[in-house]
């Protein structure tokens, strides 16, 4: 990953989660049949139907690039919060679904977008670790100073 993007306050990442979010919108809310709407609120109900683990992992994959940003925009203290952000992200699309009756309105979703969220900014975690060591290592035959 290059160093613009890991170092998400001097970089394009900004800029990138402002895309991102709506791609999310367009992918989630734009495009979508009106009258299509059903409420599911039953938490985990649809991971014990192998029919929906496509979905399920669909989700965990839409919001890991939202984590991700969000984690390099923030910095270090928001790790919780990157969960929280995306949790109220997912709610705020479903919520659009269930009043204009384009989806399905299921807390399975902002579970998964959640997790998804999460493993993103994992990964930004260890992007910054990786940065930050490749940083201070010294290269074999050179003095530090």
């Amino acid at each position: 990953m290059a160093v613009w993007l890991i170092d998400g306050r001097k970089g394009i990442a900004r800029p990138l989660l402002a895309a991102y979010v709506i791609f999310i919108l367009m992918e989630t809310v734009i495009g979508r049949k009106v009258g299509v709407s059903r409420v599911e609120l039953v938490p985990f109900w649809s991971y014990s139907h192998s029919e929906y683990w496509v979905e399920i992992i669909l989700n965990y994959v839409l919001f890991m690039p939202f984590g991700l940003l969000i984690y390099l925009c923030f910095g270090e203290k928001w790790e919780l919060k990157v969960v929280l952000i995306g949790f109220l992200l997912s709610a705020t699309v479903e919520l659009i679904q269930l009043i204009f009756k384009i989806g399905v309105f299921e807390f399975d979703d902002m579970i998964g977008n959640a997790i998804g969220c999460l493993i993103g900014a994992v990964v930004g975690k260890i992007a910054r670790e990786m940065k930050k060591r490749i940083q201070t290592t010294p290269i074999d035959g050179v003095e530090e100073r």
